[in-house]
């Protein structure tokens, strides 16, 4: 009875009737008559698999085996299928209707501050600790809008309060002003970093088990960069960021016992927890266009180099060339070689002077400038060669060393005929005979 009721079950539900090898009400003969009666089912219907789950298995290999078939006998519809494909592949690339972004960047942000009521940031890792406080609040030129621009972007506004402070890094073994720049892009990725990939954790309620610290280990979070955000309030936000996404531009982190993936490269604006990442690289005031009153280069061997030294200076908004030759200069010019004079930056600062530097364009800057309603104030910089057609070596009065970039300082080299306005040369209309 026993084995009629298991044939009939397993006729019933589709399934063979398995039975452990040598166990089981049947016992070893049941279980090979049963195995029998399966191989028989299995060579009688090939592709069945064992029982429903193969059965379904087989009739959608079936299918997708007729739908191959039709697309070789139908190039057309083989084509516009792949046309198809395509066109979804490219749609869903590209969210043009922002299905996807829209439900990221309407989460919660990892912070969203007002960059004044920042009191410090706090780096560790395991090869650094250092901290980064808000100072003194600074005096900035009027910035300028024209008439039908477009409204600042988030980017650009949080920059604009960070350059309106001060900033100080401090640590055992560093002490000097920290990159306003690289703070505001920092605060700008946390702010677009989102709340949305959560990722499966079981909390520091479990994070002695092996699962826990396998999972904090797959995300580069057993050995995070631990960044404190502290407000003039006192109050105290940490976020523990662990290694990029193979992609590069995604970061694991580690916020309110939740683990979630950010649209964000939080290790790379951290400089990878080096304190020299935050260096201040601004080398100009933070004056405008305007405010320069004059420009002087002092060339080191002028004979030499077949160059002369140069003289500009502003009056009543016009640039005039004072040296070598005496005459008006071309403004569009003149605004291009100061506002690049503005933004030289220090891409990398340097111990000693290389071996090898070219030197022949080497020379002394000297750029006096006004702050509103100041005296006039000097910056000396020394450029002591050129290392590519638009990197140079920079010296400053206190022996900092640096490599930065300039477009059109080269105008100094050649000044005449870079600068010097020249009289559109006159012709001469002859009445047509």
């Amino acid at each position: 009875m026993a084995e009629e009721f298991d044939e009939q079950t397993s006729q019933q539900s589709g399934m063979p009737n398995e039975h452990p090898g040598g166990s089981g009400s049947k016992g070893a003969g049941g279980a090979r008559e049963t195995d029998d009666r399966t191989s028989e089912r299995v060579e009688n219907n090939p592709g069945s698999g064992d029982g429903r789950a193969s059965g379904v298995a087989s009739k959608t290999v079936f299918a997708l085996n007729r739908f191959v078939n039709s697309l070789r006998r139908n190039p057309g519809l083989s084509l516009a299928s792949l046309n198809l494909v395509l066109a979804l592949a490219v749609f869903l690339i590209l969210d043009p209707f922002g299905w996807i972004r829209t439900g990221y960047q309407n989460a919660e942000p990892l912070l969203r501050v007002q960059v004044a009521s920042v009191d410090a940031l706090e780096i560790r890792g395991t090869q650094s600790d250092f901290q980064i406080r808000r100072e003194d609040a600074l005096a900035r030129p009027e910035k300028e809008t024209e008439a039908g621009a477009p409204p600042p972007t988030r980017e650009s506004e949080i920059l604009e309060a960070t350059q309106g402070f001060r900033w100080k890094l401090h640590s055992a073994k560093y002490d000097f002003d920290a990159d306003a720049r690289r703070i505001a892009r920092l605060l700008y990725s946390l702010e677009q970093s989102r709340k949305y990939y959560e990722l499966d954790w079981q909390g520091s309620g479990a994070s002695g088990s092996p699962e826990a610290l396998a999972t904090l280990k797959k995300y580069g979070l057993d050995q995070p960069l631990k960044l404190g955000i502290v407000l003039d309030s006192g109050q105290r936000k940490e976020i523990l960021i662990g290694r990029s996404s193979i992609r590069g531009n995604e970061s694991y982190v580690l916020v309110d016992d939740n683990i979630y993936l950010v649209q964000e490269n939080l290790r790379r604006d951290l400089g990878s927890g080096d304190p020299e990442y935050f260096r201040n690289r601004q080398i100009m005031p933070m004056i405008s266009r305007r405010d320069v009153k004059s420009l002087m280069a002092t060339f080191r061997n002028p004979g030499a180099a077949g160059m002369r030294n140069v003289e500009l200076a502003q009056a009543g908004g016009d640039w005039r060339m004072l040296a070598p030759s005496v005459g008006p200069v071309r403004e569009t010019e003149m605004n291009l070689l100061i506002d690049d004079l503005l933004e030289i930056r220090a891409q990398e600062f340097l111990e000693e002077i290389p071996a090898g530097l070219d030197r022949r364009d080497a020379m002394k800057l000297e750029i006096v400038f006004t702050r509103s309603m100041g005296n006039p104030e000097t910056l000396k910089l020394e450029i002591l060669g050129k290392k590519s057609y638009d990197t140079y070596l920079f010296r400053l009065p206190d022996g900092t060393l640096f490599e930065g970039s300039s477009l059109y300082l080269e105008k100094l080299f050649q000044p005449e005929q870079a600068l010097l306005q020249t009289e559109e040369p006159q012709t001469m209309d002859f009445p047509m005979q």
